[in-house]
């Protein structure tokens, strides 16, 4: 195994909410993909399967073919056929002939790689082969035209709370939540400590992977537009959007383009996953709203980086925004749920599980209580439903709802 994969599964930090299904997934007899952006820690995951495998001895150290095309020692392996070369040297050397683990990192920078996936994937079935890429350079519909039905995915989020906690090794408090909100969840930023390196790391997330790559990939003409679509969004997100609002605001701004072109490039931003598109749904009708939408980030620290943070003024949406990722984190399905004329926050689906959930900041007193609980109490269908809220001392039940303090939801095993 190479020294210096060895040092890095030395320094893993369990992630388990991607551990519950190792089994199924690690061993399924098809390719193995992680997706979403870089620097959520895909990699992390990575090598905590490995660990697993060796303390499992289901491979020794030297049966495991890694490939890492940010190394600079993999800069010559630029195609299938030197990947390949190189595969079967370590085989030789290894002496390993058929059951081993291959997992090429950044695979897109290797020209027509699926030749050595398929080829590696259909001689050795005993193998596990994992890939990992850039999501803004290689995007999911490309996996689906290069593999076809023969890989499974997992979907890889950035940090959650009690995750941050074991990487920074600290106990909760109040001010620890707050530098939470403001800026760590990409596992990088656990690791800087003065805000304003935190802050142009962030910056150049956003600018490398969100911009410079999509003009690139997807060959954007117009980079001012793009930044200028995401702001709205930024600025704009947790409210229901469509391509005519924001058509509306950048004639404001004196910014002429077409309701095509806007969706067209929120439709790039959620491949690269920049956002999250959350579709309406009607309880009573039990039917899908396709027009006006919700968007969601996929990292506010990024947000909050690019558009500033106003925690008097944003601090309910953000609480939103940290609910809605750990709903994705936990595998749950969500929709923004219509009841009549009112707004259900999330309707959350896993399992045949549903739990509706209305996101406040505080429940200072008996009117604001009636408000935040009265959407839900008109929903008869035996569900369950939450209020989440930063309340210190949550009510226990309102007349069958709980209320759950926000910290303590984003740490439930939901």
């Amino acid at each position: 195994m190479n020294n210096k994969l060895y040092a890095y599964l030395e320094k893993t930090i369990s992630r388990s909410d991607y551990l519950k299904d190792f089994d199924s997934f690690v061993f399924s007899p098809f390719i193995k993909i992680l997706v979403w952006a870089r620097r959520v820690g895909k990699s992390y995951f990575l090598y905590q399967v490995i660990k697993k495998l060796l303390e499992q001895k289901v491979f020794d150290e030297n049966h495991i073919f890694y490939v890492n095309k940010e190394w600079l020692e993999f800069d010559e392996i630029t195609d299938y056929k030197s990947l390949y070369k190189l595969f079967l040297d370590w085989k030789r050397e290894s002496k390993v002939w058929d059951k081993f683990f291959v997992w090429i990192d950044e695979v897109q920078e290797i020209e027509t790689w699926q030749k050595f996936i398929l080829s590696v994937w259909s001689e050795y079935p005993e193998s596990i082969i994992f890939i990992t890429w850039s999501n803004s350079k290689l995007l999911s519909k490309d996996i689906w035209t290069q593999l076809r039905w023969r890989y499974i995915s997992k979907r890889i989020f950035p940090l959650t709370l009690k995750e941050f906690l074991e990487f920074k090794k600290i106990e909760l408090s109040d001010e620890v939540f707050n530098e939470y909100i403001k800026f760590w969840w990409l596992p990088a930023t656990t690791f800087i400590d003065d805000e304003s390196i935190k802050s142009e790391y962030l910056k150049w997330v956003y600018n490398t992977i969100f911009v410079k790559d999509l003009l690139e990939y997807e060959k954007i003409r117009n980079p001012n537009l793009l930044k200028t679509i995401h702001k709205f969004l930024f600025k704009e997100i947790w409210n229901l959007i469509n391509g005519k609002n924001i058509v509306n605001y950048l004639k404001s701004q004196w910014v002429k383009t077409s309701v095509e072109t806007v969706l067209n490039y929120i439709e790039f931003s959620q491949n690269a996953f920049l956002f999250d598109e959350v579709l309406r749904y009607d309880i009573r009708w039990k039917k899908i709203f396709e027009t006006t939408k919700k968007y969601y980030s996929f990292d506010l620290w990024v947000r909050n980086a690019i558009v500033g943070i106003n925690l008097k003024n944003d601090i309910w949406w953000i609480y939103e925004n940290l609910v809605y990722n750990y709903l994705k984190v936990k595998g749950y399905d969500v929709y923004v749920g219509v009841f009549y004329d009112k707004e259900i926050d999330f309707i959350a689906e896993k399992n045949w599980e549903k739990i509706y959930i209305q996101v406040a900041y505080l429940l200072p007193d008996e009117d604001t209580i009636q408000r935040e609980f009265w959407n839900l109490l008109k929903i008869r269908d035996g569900r369950r439903k939450i209020v989440i809220s930063w309340d210190k001392f949550p009510i226990k039940k309102y007349e069958g709802i709980e209320h759950i303090n926000i910290v303590d939801f984003l740490q439930m095993d939901l």
